[in-house]
C-alpha cells in the first residue's frame, strides 16, 4: 500500500497544471462564500446581545429573531441566493471530476499530462450521469425523512418537535449515502482506467479493504493538518490569519487529488 501511495503522489505531482486548476477552482467557491458569509454575518454580530445585557432581554431578542425567521420573507432572499450557488456548483462539478480524473489516469497509462479541455470534452458523459444519479439518490430518501418534520419546526420556531428525527433512520441515512458514494465513486475510477462498470464493481469489492486503508491514511494526514491549522488560527490576526484561510483548501485539494490517483492505481487491472 505504502508503493501505491507513492505512486499517487507521483502522479499529483506530475500534473502540476491539473493541481492548479482544481485548486484555483476551490479557491473561487471559498472565496466567495467567504465574501457571502462576511457580509451576512457582520451585521449579526453587531447587534448580538452582549454579557452586560440581562438574561430577559437576551430571551427576547432570539425570541424576535426566531420569529423573523419563520414568519417573514426576510431570509428568503438568501436561501434563493445559496440554492442557485448550490445548483452552478452541481452542475459545474462532474466536468471538473471529468477533467481531473481524466488527466490523472491518463498520465499513469500513457506517461504524458493530457490536456485538462480535452479529457473533459472525452469523458464528461458519464460523469455528468452518474453525479446526478448519486445527487438524486442521497437527496430523495433526505428529503423523505426530513420533510414530515420541516413544517411543525418552522411552525414552532425552530424548536424541534417531540420525537424529532429517529436515530436509526439517520443512521440509516448516513450508511446509504456512504455506499452509493462508494460504488458511484468506484466506477468513475474504472471508467477512466478504461474498465466496464461490472469489471470496476468487481475490484471495488475485491480491492475494498485497500483503498479504505488508503483513504483513511491520508484522511489521518488531513486531520492533523486540519488541527495543526485550527491551533494556529488564533494566535494570528489580520491578513495572515486570512492567508491561511485561503492555504486550507489548496491543502485540502492536494490530498483529495492524492487519494484518487492512489485510487487509480489500486483499481488498474
Amino acid at each position: 500500500m505504502l508503493q501505491q501511495l507513492m505512486q499517487g503522489w507521483k502522479i499529483v505531482s506530475f500534473n502540476r497544471r491539473t493541481f492548479l486548476l482544481i485548486s484555483l477552482y476551490q479557491l473561487f467557491w471559498t472565496a466567495l462564500l467567504y465574501i457571502i458569509i462576511n457580509q451576512l454575518v457582520t451585521p449579526i454580530l453587531r447587534v448580538l446581545p452582549t454579557k452586560e445585557v440581562s438574561d430577559i432581554a437576551s430571551q427576547y431578542f432570539w425570541l424576535e429573531a426566531r420569529f423573523l425567521v419563520a414568519k417573514t420573507d426576510l431570509v428568503v432572499p438568501y436561501l434563493y441566493l445559496f440554492a442557485a450557488l448550490l445548483l452552478i456548483r452541481m452542475i459545474i462539478s462532474p466536468f471538473i471530476q471529468s477533467g481531473a480524473f481524466g488527466t490523472l489516469a491518463r498520465s499513469r497509462q500513457e506517461g504524458g499530462n493530457n490536456s485538462f479541455i480535452s479529457e473533459i470534452k472525452q469523458g464528461w458523459k458519464p460523469f455528468v450521469i452518474l453525479y446526478w444519479t448519486k445527487a438524486i439518490a442521497i437527496f430523495v430518501p433526505i428529503i423523505m425523512v426530513t420533510f414530515p418534520i420541516i413544517k411543525p419546526l418552522i411552525a414552532n420556531y425552530f424548536t424541534l418537535p417531540a420525537g424529532g428525527i429517529s436515530i436509526t433512520h439517520v443512521a440509516l441515512l448516513f450508511i446509504w449515502c456512504i455506499l452509493i458514494s462508494f460504488i458511484i465513486y468506484g466506477i468513475l475510477i474504472g471508467k477512466v482506467n478504461q474498465l466496464s462498470w461490472q469489471k470496476s464493481l468487481a475490484l471495488l469489492i475485491k480491492r475494498a479493504l485497500k483503498l479504505l486503508g488508503s483513504a483513511l491514511i491520508i484522511m489521518s494526514l488531513a486531520l492533523v493538518i486540519q488541527a495543526i491549522f485550527q491551533l494556529t488560527f488564533p494566535l494570528i490576526i489580520g491578513v495572515m490569519s486570512t492567508i491561511m484561510f485561503f492555504i486550507l483548501p489548496i491543502v485540502r485539494t492536494f490530498l483529495k487529488a492524492w487519494t484518487v490517483s492512489t485510487h487509480i492505481v489500486q483499481l488498474e487491472q
